[in-house]
């Protein structure tokens, strides 16, 4: 019993003690805030389509809003929390509102106010609050669908996937208060009110080209944001706005633009292209290959093999080296395999290189003279650093074969540049002008010194002429969304220590063959700030140590109106789906805002001179000079459909010129093409032309067979006036004595051929007469006339062949192998290193035949050299002398015949330079009329120089830095029309007709008395006087047997 009764004294004990704990616990939690006296929230406005998950097409759920709210305890306290805020932390414990009894399940309309339940998270407590959706400041927005090429409008992840992000549509904002805007597709964003308003994507899953196929359409879902204009300007854009205006529009897959890509292999020198490692191991990385981009319509693009940068269609993309084999640790004598791509095109290949063994020998290094100030960029001592060092290099090889460039060389398929050692510091020194500085060059390994001589600036004073620049044209916006302006190209008189003084186009002389530029110090980043309309502003140009103030004004834009008139297109001539309407084939006119109409005018060959309007317009490219400063109508691209499609019919095409937009309608009419029938081809090996040119045979639709026929090498056939070639695929690695099937297309029906190739026929060929010409004067070209290269075949015999004319007169510089029946034609490009005069059919993988003139055709440096003529990958050597140019002052004869230049010479002596010819190569405006450069031929040499068409109708020459003023002359004036398309209009009555035909066959056979312009336009097939042939051919073009010379 007493037991017990401790028993129970035990257990009461610690049941009070219990409640003691709890009674202390409770009033804790009372201390501790943890007892809420009550929950207060704010009703809250939201935007539409904002705060919440889209649940379907149309429809929105509202699930993720933050109104403020109050939490008053029972100790007193009270936490208020703001709108926007999500959570609340009371006495480190964390809680926040959870929200449900959604009226319509969260499925609300704009304009209409909803009650929602809102409960602390973790306590039993709750409170209502008024939820109302508000339209914000856009009514709506329609978005167009689109479609986009396979591979583009995103980017390559690291899977080597596609993904597609971003499309740019074209779309309508319907504003609240009744605005509308208008997005054109393309564009990024439109300012409204200050604010800038761009497309959020919202995309449920990654979209990558293995789940979306050609043809295939997708929903996206898109935001309107907006942003302010300081954090539009972040490279990121900031954090967006969200107003709601969410829009679904369909975007469809169209076919690539373009369908593979073909890298060539090349060949490096062991220890070049790369780099030594830690360990001294050489890791080779640097390859610049030739490459070929391929697209539909065996459309395809090159690159030049002197830069991994390609050009297509306006665009430019680079090639990446993306791996190499061995990680680039090869040995001298194997091939290795590397894997580049153009990632922007979603294009990859690999190509192979060989590396081989050096066998060059000593570098020689041409002295060089820089004018003082140029070629380099003044460093933050504000010392002057002379970078731009490119002097003649020659070196030679084991085999006897020489190689010669300006700062580099090319060889087998790749570029070896020279490296120099020039410290140019506080340490080392400066350069300075009047002294001369020993320079160490490396190439190819080797080393040799040369010297770099500082000379004063030829130049006495620069007079620049103020400009007048249109609102924003002619520069870029930057980040800050302001616009820049940069191209600023005033006209400038420069006067020359010696006398001499002349006025210059777009602030650009030439100097001994080289061009030095106006250079523009704005102060738009400094002292001016952004420039505006209205205002005009004083900026200081620079031109080789000569300085000179002169204002720019920015003028409202003239434009008032752009017409661009229709235009027909047969389906035989389209490429492929799309066209790119090119600049100077299109007609169209603007109008001022001051009455004036400028008219587009197509022209076959060259510039016309004159517009009416006074407004100087140059007719081949197209291009409005207003003021002195140029601008060009830009023309969009224009889709026919996807594969499959018949796209014969009206499509809307869209232009602008200067922000005034227009459109027009491009109409593709019904090829008469029903068939193509192609005869076999043969190629030599080593021998043939690049292009594989077969006879072939298209049957129209109403039963005609018209057979094609060989023009320059190409087979043409002409259907009705419209003029078409044959394009075959691009077939790799022939091997003779075999026969490939080759596809081939002709307008937009194909064919197929067979093409054989056969065994090169040649042992070798050598140089058995050099050229008649030996003696340069510096700028001259080189002149291969009167060398005679001789072929030995393989069976004993042999054939020389003459080169007859020069090598800049690319339609005249033709000669006929007979052995193998092959056409060779002159081809040269003055500003390379090479001039190729025969070249093979490397496309497709048929040999190596080069006529070189190494060093440059276009003659540069005094002293004696060895040009390499190179045909069929053999080379020999002559010798030639480049002395400098002794002319002290030149005149001229006036008249009305080919004019006669007289020559005083520094010594005393006079000759006459007589001109023979002019090449005519391209057109700039000056303020004075029309600047043509020219390769000026003379009996003397062939030199480069210009035509100056003054406005008062006379002419000027320059020649070896001299201009020579001609006055009126016909004979230049038939030379400058023939280049403007005027060639064969005799008689004056701007038709070209029987007529014409009968005034050339009389000059022909001497009954003619016509003047020394129309016997210019007479020689239509340029071969230096007029014929009977020449007749002929203006009668074909009169009735339409040929539609152009």
């Amino acid at each position: 019993m007493k037991n017990i009764k401790k028993l129970l004294s035990l257990v009461l004990s610690i049941s009070l003690l219990l409640s003691a704990c709890l009674l202390n616990a409770s009033a804790s939690s009372d201390a501790d805030g943890f007892a809420i006296e009550k929950l207060t929230i704010d009703d809250i406005s939201i935007i539409r389509n904002t705060h919440g998950t889209r649940t379907g097409w149309e429809t929105y759920s509202y699930d993720d809003f933050h109104p403020g709210y109050t939490v008053k305890m029972r100790d007193g306290r009270v936490f208020t929390v703001p709108e926007g805020t999500a959570g609340l932390t009371i006495d480190g414990v964390k809680t926040e509102l959870e929200f449900s009894n959604y009226e319509n399940d969260g499925v609300w309309e704009a304009g209409n106010t909803y009650t929602v339940t809102g409960k602390l998270k973790g306590f039993e407590i709750s409170a209502v609050c008024n939820v109302t959706i508000e339209k914000g400041p856009i009514e709506k927005i329609v978005i167009n669908d689109i479609s986009i090429p396979k591979n583009t409008h995103g980017y390559v992840d690291d899977d080597w996937k596609y993904v597609y992000c971003y499309f740019y549509p074209g779309y309508t904002i319907t504003m609240t208060d009744g605005r509308t805007y208008t997005v054109e597709e393309g564009e990024t964003h439109i300012e409204i009110d200050g604010e800038i308003y761009s497309l959020v994507y919202d995309f449920p899953y990654k979209l990558t080209n293995d789940i979306w196929l050609v043809d295939q359409k997708r929903d996206v879902q898109a935001e309107l944001c907006s942003y302010s204009v300081e954090d539009w300007a972040l490279p990121d854009h900031g954090e967006p706005k969200h107003l709601g205006a969410l829009g679904y529009f369909h975007v469809k897959m169209t076919s690539a633009l373009y369908t593979g890509l073909y890298i060539f292999d090349m060949e490096v020198i062991e220890g070049t292209h790369g780099y030594k490692d830690s360990d001294g191991n050489y890791i080779y990385n640097d390859f610049t290959p030739e490459f070929q981009v391929d697209m539909p319509g065996f459309r395809s693009c090159k690159s030049d093999g002197r830069s991994n940068e390609i050009e297509i269609d306006g665009q430019k993309y680079h090639l990446d080296i993306y791996e190499t084999e061995n990680g680039g640790r090869w040995t001298t004598g194997n091939t290795y395999t590397v894997t580049a791509g153009i990632t922007e095109l979603y294009l990859k290949h690999t190509f192979e290189v060989s590396v081989l063994e050096d066998k060059f020998l000593n570098l020689k290094i041409d002295d060089i003279s820089i004018i003082e100030g140029t070629g380099g960029y003044t460093d933050k001592n504000g010392k002057y650093v002379y970078t731009d060092i490119s002097p003649e290099v020659s070196i030679w090889d084991t085999d006897g074969n020489g190689y010669f460039g300006k700062g580099q060389i090319v060889t087998k398929g790749a570029t070896y540049k020279l490296r120099l050692s020039d410290e140019q510091n506080e340490t080392s020194g400066y350069w300075t002008v009047g002294n001369t500085y020993t320079v160490t060059g490396t190439l190819l390994g080797r080393s040799a010194e040369f010297n770099v001589s500082i000379i004063e600036s030829p130049i006495e004073k620069i007079e620049i002429d103020d400009v007048s620049m249109i609102e924003n044209t002619h520069g870029y916006r930057k980040a800050d969304y302001h616009y820049y302006y940069e191209s600023i190209f005033p006209d400038v008189t420069v006067t020359m220590r010696d006398g001499n003084k002349f006025k210059t186009h777009c602030g650009r002389i030439w100097l001994n063959t080289v061009r030095y530029d106006l250079e523009v110090e704005t102060g738009q980043d400094t002292t001016d700030g952004p420039w505006t309309l209205g205002n005009t502003y004083k900026v200081k140009g620079k031109l080789l140590g000569a300085e000179c103030d002169f204002n720019v004004s920015i003028i409202e834009n003239p434009v008032e109106k752009f017409t661009v008139y229709d235009i027909e297109l047969n389906e035989s001539r389209l490429w492929s789906r799309s066209y790119y309407p090119g600049t100077s084939k299109m007609r169209y006119e603007i109008k001022l805002k001051d009455g004036n109409v400028i008219k587009s005018k197509l022209s076959e060959q060259g510039v016309t001179i004159g517009v009416d309007t006074g407004i100087e317009y140059d007719y081949r490219q197209q291009v409005v000079c207003i003021d002195g400063i140029y601008y060009v109508p830009s023309f969009n691209a224009c889709s026919f459909g996807k594969a499959g499609d018949d796209i014969v019919g009206n499509y809307t095409a869209k232009a602008s010129f200067l922000s005034v937009d227009t459109t027009y309608t491009i109409t593709v009419t019904r090829s008469k093409l029903k068939s193509l029938e192609i005869k076999d081809y043969t190629l030599i090996d080593g021998v043939d032309f690049r292009t594989v040119q077969p006879d072939f045979t298209v049957v129209l639709d109403d039963g005609r067979r018209i057979n094609s026929y060989k023009r320059r090498n190409t087979s043409l056939v002409n259907v009705d006036g419209v003029l078409l070639s044959i394009y075959p695929d691009s077939i790799k690695d022939c091997q003779p004595g075999q026969t490939y099937k080759v596809k081939a297309r002709v307008g937009n029906i194909t064919g197929e051929f067979n093409l054989t190739v056969e065994e090169n026929p040649i042992k070798d060929v050598e140089l058995v007469k050099g050229p008649d010409k030996t003696t340069y004067y510096d700028g001259e070209y080189f002149n291969p006339v009167g060398a005679v290269m001789r072929i030995n075949y393989k069976d004993g015999s042999h054939e020389d062949i003459n080169i007859t004319e020069s090598s800049l007169q690319l339609e005249k510089a033709v000669f006929e192998i007979d052995r193998t029946g092959v056409v060779a034609k002159c081809r040269s490009n003055r500003m390379n290193l090479e001039t190729t005069l025969y070249c093979p059919t490397d496309d497709y993988g048929i040999g190596g035949s080069f006529f070189r003139m190494h060093g440059g055709i276009w003659l540069q440096g005094v002293g004696d050299r060895d040009m390499v003529m190179n045909l069929f990958g053999y080379e020999a050597t002559c010798r030639i002398t480049v002395r400098e140019n002794d002319w002290d002052t030149v005149t001229a004869n006036a008249g009305e015949w080919a004019p006669v230049l007289n020559v005083t010479h520094n010594d005393g002596t006079e000759s006459e330079v007589r001109l023979n010819d002019l090449v005519l190569m391209r057109g700039e405006y000056i303020k004075e009329g029309t600047r043509l450069i020219a390769g000026v031929f003379t009996d003397k040499g062939v030199y480069d120089g210009a035509v100056i068409v003054n406005k008062d109708g006379t002419y000027s020459i320059e020649i070896e830095g001299k201009t020579v003023n001609i006055g009126k002359n016909g004979w230049l004036k038939g030379k400058i029309a023939a280049y403007s398309g005027s060639l064969g209009e005799l008689n004056g009555d701007g038709k070209i007709n029987a007529t014409d035909a009968l005034l050339a066959l009389q000059l022909a056979v001497g009954k003619s008395g016509l003047d020394a312009e129309k016997q210019q336009l007479a020689d239509v097939d340029n071969s230096g006087s007029v014929t009977a042939t020449d007749a002929l051919l203006i009668l074909q073009l009169a009735v339409g047997k040929i539609n152009k010379f």
